[in-house]
């Protein structure tokens, strides 16, 4: 296989663009590379398949200015003009990498040995990767959420199946008896009776009974047909998606023709083998009637009691626009693609998020039309998940918590989110979570957080004033970190408590956390325990910053500095507890 990288330096022509060199393998294929001195600054590219040309592109999906995304496989009528974007100065030496999967590229030469980046699983799973998110009520009597449903959960779209089936099957067992047993058991004949009130009667309840069906199948039919092209659309990145919507449709088909087979089957049994008694035909009719409604009760009472918390998660994660997104789809709206991306998050009514998904002239325009008749819209890629915060597992946040908080509103987030849940999205989104609502303690103690952590709890703690505390222990941030942590809450008014124990501090910087006490007014609480680097002369540091009869900087307004478990001499201890009052506690009090 050979690959070309189109579009450097403005070059556009296939023929007279770098081949990419093979570098060797990986996994399960090759990696390819190519180094190049950017002449403009910003390098646009593509990667294109050699022998197949422009019918086998290869485009970003999500942000195609970061160091890493996923490749999209395109062809002459999807993926032009989306191209990775490198913005650097002139003269810069630029290395691009790519698998058939992925692209990397760096700031370097070269690397013949280099590692493409490893995944966790076949889904995108960062922030980066998502266009538009929201999320779906699971809504057991809306067709757009049944049908979504099943394309998000194979569980749910195997059992609805089954139970759209049973009808079919009683009504298919019912005719057999019709056509082969009753005869021999009885008078198959047509009803016969002169009374014109019976059969006024039998007219009009059939009337009653199907008027409203016609009218909702009419109504499901439309959404259906849809759907169906909504996943038509579907680029072949996310084809197992298409896949499971278009069988969930057919499903959906199936239900909608259920009724009329019922009333076609009715009307037989009514009208030949009632005996010539009218309450027969009543009978006949409402019997049949019922069975057809049969699995419309089963499946509520399935959707309510399985997926009673659920919500379903749709990201779309890249759009083909077949017509200028910017000069033609937008400038034509009654909208914008903020105004659409942050409705999408915040509006959970299924009807509105499908419009806005969907219509050209209020939405993302994925089902919609210009002025002038032309789509808008060639092709996308989604992911589709079932959410529900109370028993979504620890791996599923680990590997799609970014996908999902995309979607997720600040209701849901401050209630139905644990804190547990809060503190792993932290972990390894912290990114998505530091503009989200905190109340109370932020706890993110044990989660193996790093220094490069310590910036997103600063924001959380300076941007919420309802956040009154932080247990940040048993975590591996070291002197440099917390030192960082303590200036940028230099100016912090609200926060109250701190838990740092046990995050590997020395001596070094519990002094310094000692200078950065003695301006600080608002902290109650200060837990330095279980750091056992911290001895005498840290101690001591923090001893005079809160002594009664210090200097005219001395804090005040703490209440204790917890050091239990620290490497602090018996003597020392004693000094410390005596300069400041009581305040600095080496030993828990227990009443």
């Amino acid at each position: 296989k050979k690959y070309r990288v189109v579009g450097l330096n403005g070059g556009w022509d296939l023929k007279k663009c770098p081949l990419m060199t093979q570098l060797g393998t990986q996994g399960c294929g090759a990696v390819f590379g190519l180094s190049f001195t950017t002449v403009l600054q910003v390098e646009q590219f593509q990667i294109v398949d050699d022998g197949a040309g422009w019918s086998r592109r290869f485009y970003p999906q999500g942000n195609g200015s970061l160091g890493f995304s996923r490749a999209l496989e395109g062809d002459l009528g999807h993926g032009e003009g989306i191209n990775w974007r490198v913005s650097v100065s002139t003269g810069t030496q630029i290395s691009v990498y790519f698998d058939e999967q992925n692209v990397v590229w760096t700031l370097a030469a070269l690397d013949p040995k280099f590692e493409m980046p490893a995944q966790s699983g076949k889904e995108l799973s960062t922030i980066h990767d998502v266009s538009f998110a929201t999320q779906l009520s699971v809504d057991p009597d809306n067709v757009l959420s049944r049908l979504m449903l099943m394309s998000a959960c194979m569980r749910a779209q195997v059992c609805i199946m089954c139970m759209h089936a049973i009808p079919y099957i009683i009504m298919a067992l019912l005719a057999k008896w019709a056509a082969e047993t009753a005869p021999l058991q009885m008078d198959v004949n047509i009803y016969d009776h002169d009374e014109i009130t019976e059969w006024l009667n039998a007219g009009l309840i059939y009337l009653m009974i199907i008027f409203p069906v016609v009218l909702n199948a009419k109504k499901s039919s439309e959404r259906v047909l849809e759907i169906m092209a909504f996943a038509s659309k579907i680029h072949h990145s996310s084809h197992k998606y298409g896949k499971r919507i278009k069988v969930a449709a057919m499903c959906e088909i199936a239900n909608i023709l259920q009724p009329f087979f019922a009333l076609v089957l009715s009307m037989y049994v009514a009208i030949f083998l009632s005996e010539n008694i009218f309450l027969n035909v009543v009978l006949n009719v409402l019997a049949l009637e019922f069975i057809a409604n049969l699995d419309d009760a089963l499946i509520h009472t399935f959707i309510s009691r399985i997926y009673d918390h659920s919500t379903v998660s749709l990201a779309i994660l890249q759009i083909d626009y077949s017509v200028n997104e910017d000069d033609e789809f937008w400038a034509e709206s009654n909208s914008s693609k903020r105004a659409v991306r942050e409705k999408l998050k915040t509006d959970n009514k299924n009807n509105l998020i499908w419009m806005l998904l969907t219509s050209s002239s209020s939405g993302l325009g994925l089902l919609g039309r210009l002025q002038d008749g032309r789509e808008c819209v060639n092709s996308f890629s989604l992911q589709i998940g079932i959410l529900d915060w109370f028993t979504i597992s620890d791996e599923e946040i680990i590997q799609n918590g970014a996908l999902f908080m995309e979607g997720t509103s600040d209701g849901i987030w401050a209630h139905c989110v644990s804190k547990q849940q809060r503190a792993l999205l932290f972990k390894h989104y912290p990114e998505v979570t530091i503009n989200r609502p905190w109340f109370g303690c932020v706890n993110v103690a044990g989660m193996g957080l790093r220094h490069s952590h310590v910036d997103f709890i600063a924001h959380i703690l300076n941007n919420n004033t309802d956040a009154l505390s932080l247990d940040a222990s048993e975590n591996n941030f070291g002197d440099d970190a917390v030192m960082t942590l303590f200036e940028k809450l230099e100016h912090n008014k609200t926060l109250k408590k701190i838990n740092l124990a046990n995050c590997y501090i020395t001596n070094q910087c519990a002094i310094a956390i000692a200078d950065s006490l003695r301006r600080n007014t608002s902290l109650r609480h200060c837990w330095l325990s279980n750091n056992f680097e911290i001895r005498d002369s840290g101690a001591l540091a923090l001893a005079l910053a809160l002594a009664k009869d210090g200097d005219d900087d001395v804090n005040n307004t703490l209440l204790a500095v917890h050091m239990m478990g620290t490497n602090v001499s018996e003597e020392c201890q004693k000094r410390c507890t005596y300069l400041s009052n009581g305040r600095i506690i080496f030993q828990e009090k227990y009443t």
